[in-house]
């Protein structure tokens, strides 16, 4: 008796789960997902790292929440780090050069970045960081592209 108390509520549990799920459940296919190669170039030394942030949401450039993060070490003034997995989108770049190592960047105190800095597209940053919009480059699915970037200081 027992058991087949069991079996019954087994056996509704087992209909409620097949009525859930719908007919037509097939495997879900992903989709290709792009990578980004950042070429960074012109470091003024091989001190410290180059730190670089990825950004998926415009409001959050470049001070804000940070999509992905990828640091590199400098040989003969280059630097070359890899984002992958990345799905098709709209995606910008900032980076410093920590030559000293603290993780962070440094400022005068005037608020002057001390650091050398980039963002993707070269964009140069005048009186205030550039835009998302003038940032930003598109990711498409399955593809490799690279961001060549050119440190800066003035």
């Amino acid at each position: 008796m027992v058991i087949s108390s069991q079996v019954h509520w087994l056996c509704i549990v087992a209909l409620l789960l097949v009525g859930i799920a719908p007919a037509h459940a097939h495997p879900t296919q992903a989709q290709p997902r792009g990578t980004v190669t950042v070429l960074v170039s012109g470091l003024k030394t091989n001190h410290g790292t180059v730190r670089v942030a990825l950004y998926n949401e415009p409001q959050e450039f470049p001070r804000g929440k940070v999509f992905k993060r990828a640091a590199a070490p400098i040989i003969n003034g280059k630097a070359t780090v890899q984002f992958e997995g990345l799905e098709p989108g709209e995606y910008a770049i900032a980076l410093m050069h920590d030559e000293n190592g603290n993780g962070v960047m440094d400022y005068n105190v005037l608020g002057i970045p001390t650091e050398h800095y980039a963002f993707s597209n070269n964009v140069k940053a005048v009186l205030a960081p550039p835009s998302f919009d003038k940032a930003k480059f598109t990711v498409k699915a399955a593809s490799e592209q690279a961001q060549t970037l050119q440190i800066f200081c003035d």
